[in-house]
């Protein structure tokens, strides 16, 4: 079947039932689709915010890809492809910086090469 990827983003004031509403929807269809929830705080960097609500999805794939899911394991395939092939050397380990379970994802020899690079530089995740 074909890929597709979609986004929602809810908004509004405190305490109008937002977190209900997106909780009653993901308990719909929780099964067919692959969900990340992002929760904002003013206290945290945006980008770490986002950072850790993929390294949480992509942990929650990897579980249910061990179960012999095929579709899961098909899913994960060709999300992990589709970022390699985007994504210079650079760009993957920064990836694999801000989101550590990408290093479960790519094949041996990019984990491998990414490894043996310096990572003596930081990256300043909401600095500024």
């Amino acid at each position: 079947g074909n890929f597709m990827c979609e986004a929602a983003f809810v908004g509004g004031h405190s305490g109008s039932g937002k977190s209900s509403i997106v909780k009653r929807v993901l308990s719909l269809y929780q099964s067919e689709w692959f969900v990340i929830t992002c929760k904002f705080d003013r206290q945290q960097a945006p980008l770490a915010t986002i950072a850790r609500s993929f390294n949480d999805f992509f942990e929650g794939v990897l579980l249910r890809s061990n179960e012999s899911n095929a579709m899961v394991v098909s899913s994960l395939d060709r999300i992990s492809i589709s970022i390699a092939n985007r994504l210079d050397s650079d760009g993957l380990s920064q990836l694999c910086e801000l989101c550590p379970v990408f290093m479960k994802l790519f094949p041996l020899g990019v984990t491998e090469q990414l490894m043996m690079q310096d990572t003596t530089s930081t990256i300043g995740v909401g600095s500024g």
